[in-house]
């Protein structure tokens, strides 16, 4: 459950840290067989959640909507702070996929974009309080019930029965797929659709 609404934190934060190739080059990265992908465009959530910021940049979130994701205003504040010195891109959709072949096997991903990838570690850094390590071509954090990795500007975040091969996971997580979800004109188009969330 904290994953899930540490990820619908952020999800919902991305867009306020102010592309067709940029969403292209996460997408090549799906599998075309996942059992579930869904891109978010965190500007429309954004404007049609009726979230604001304020003139000192400062997250407002109508009522209902704070009640539901059981956040403070400090709490928010600080989950700015930190998106917005982990300079994650909101010009790109953020994409969540599975492939679940085994129920016990499960795990969900989600793919974002890093404007400063050496600024994005060192805030992730900060906050978990762990520091990166060096995998072959990527940079990896496996935590208890998540694992951060960052390959070049791309952030494949993941939890659940896959922190135990972490780094194994992570290197199929950044692997271009031979036949990926660009490869089915359906599943392109679904997901390039202009709506908030599109699965």
């Amino acid at each position: 459950m904290r994953l899930l609404k540490l990820s619908c934190l952020a999800i919902l934060l991305i867009a306020i840290t102010s592309c067709n190739k940029t969403n292209e080059k996460m997408m090549e990265l799906i599998p075309e067989n996942s059992t579930f992908v869904a891109s978010f465009s965190p500007s429309k959530i954004l404007d049609h959640t009726g979230i604001t910021v304020d003139d000192n940049g400062k997250l407002q979130l109508p009522g209902a909507l704070k009640e539901l994701m059981e956040f403070n205003q400090k709490d928010l504040d600080e989950g700015i702070a930190t998106l917005q010195s982990a300079e994650i891109d909101p010009s790109a959709n953020v994409y969540v996929y599975s492939s679940i072949t085994d129920v016990n096997d499960a795990s969900a991903v989600m793919l974002a974009i890093s404007k400063d990838p050496e600024k994005t570690k060192a805030a992730i850094e900060k906050e978990i309080k762990e520091s990166f390590k060096t995998v072959g071509d990527f940079d990896i954090i496996a935590k208890s019930d998540m694992c951060i990795a960052i390959k070049d500007d791309i952030i494949g975040i993941f939890g659940g029965n896959k922190i135990e091969n972490a780094e194994e996971f992570a290197k199929e997580v950044f692997t271009k797929k031979e036949k990926s979800v660009l490869d089915n004109d359906n599943i392109k188009n679904t997901l390039n659709a202009d709506a908030d969330v599109n699965y």
